[in-house]
């Protein structure tokens, strides 16, 4: 159950989080961003005068309350592909903006990945830097009763690596591949760090859980700039509750049970899509009208998949969304 986790406690309006990997890297489309794309973006930005934050300062402005008054979006990205330093810091300097760059420590210096020392300057210029896990592994591969165990030691060594090259410590982690289990939240406590983002596509928000952030994925399918336009200006999707057999799966989709903040949802059409097709309903409960059964028609495809909620809001080009991850690693 979503609910039972740690939620931001403050109600306000959210802030759009975004994840990019490859920058100017046209043979990885699924990754990567073009960089006249990626430099639309920053400009769309500035234009709009929306602020960019990083993920520590996003969770605390929501905290605060302050994002209610000052739009903003934070930028992430993941891996520290070597793109990253000699592509998007440029620009993102260009028009002064910072980032939170999520780095896996076993990759850092080796092929096309940064350095240590390149990641100290990043963080000398304002970016945030945070823990992607030492080897980038799928942890949901091992058997659960020798996955928690993993997951702590590779969460261990990215600490150890981490602490000695930056001399402090991390607060925020990012999943590789955006998979987690919610059993990963009481070891992410265990070693301080604070919050845990993942790679479905939403909206941070009061009601989002500290250690399943969602961020919308920027690629080449998904980056262009209508798509990032529409998402910067979208809305958390109220959800306080969300009750349902997963993220982690086996064969077939779970049934998904969601209840809306009475006090907050102006709900007039909710739309529910299964891996980005209309295959899935979402029924309004006899008793409750702020309580919604999803129903999933469509099939487990590959490891990751997700329902996705949008309803449209008060103004042109607006709307409300939310996502719920699916995992089934055996696929």
């Amino acid at each position: 159950m979503l609910g039972q986790l740690q939620v931001l406690s403050a109600q306000s309006t959210g802030i759009p989080s975004f994840v990019y990997h490859r920058f100017g890297e046209a043979a990885y489309p699924s990754t990567n961003i073009a960089l006249d794309t990626f430099a639309a973006h920053l400009s769309y930005l500035q234009q709009q005068q929306i602020e960019t934050v990083t993920l520590s300062e996003a969770l605390q402005r929501l905290k605060d309350g302050t994002s209610k008054v000052r739009q903003a979006v934070a930028l992430t990205i993941d891996d520290g592909y070597r793109s990253v330093y000699t592509k998007a810091f440029p620009l993102l300097q260009q028009y002064g903006f910072t980032a939170t760059l999520f780095i896996a420590t076993q990759q850092v210096g080796k092929g096309h990945q940064v350095t240590w020392a390149e990641i100290r300057e990043l963080e000398k210029a304002g970016w945030e830097i945070g823990l992607h896990s030492h080897s980038h592994a799928y942890f949901l591969n091992q058997p659960k009763e020798q996955q928690i165990a993993y997951f702590e030691q590779d969460l261990r060594q990215a600490i150890q690596a981490y602490t000695a090259h930056l001399g402090h410590a991390p607060t925020h982690y990012a999943y590789p591949y955006g998979e987690y289990d919610p059993s990963y939240t009481a070891i992410l406590r265990k070693y301080g760090i604070h919050a845990a983002a993942a790679q479905h596509s939403g909206v941070l928000s009061a009601y989002s859980p500290r250690f399943a952030l969602p961020r919308f994925p920027m690629n080449e399918r998904f980056g262009t700039t209508s798509a990032f336009r529409l998402k910067a200006n979208t809305q958390p999707l109220p959800v306080s509750q969300l009750d349902y057999h997963g993220p982690v799966v086996q064969q077939q989709p779970p049934d998904i049970t969601i209840q809306l903040d009475s006090a907050m949802a102006q709900i007039d059409r909710l739309n529910c899509f299964w891996n980005g097709q209309a295959m899935c309903t979402a029924h309004q409960d006899e008793e409750d009208a702020y309580t919604y059964h999803i129903t999933i028609a469509g099939t487990i495809q590959g490891r990751r998949n997700k329902v996705t909620l949008t309803a449209p809001g008060p103004e042109p080009d607006q709307w409300y969304w939310y996502s719920v991850p699916v995992f089934s690693p055996k696929q």
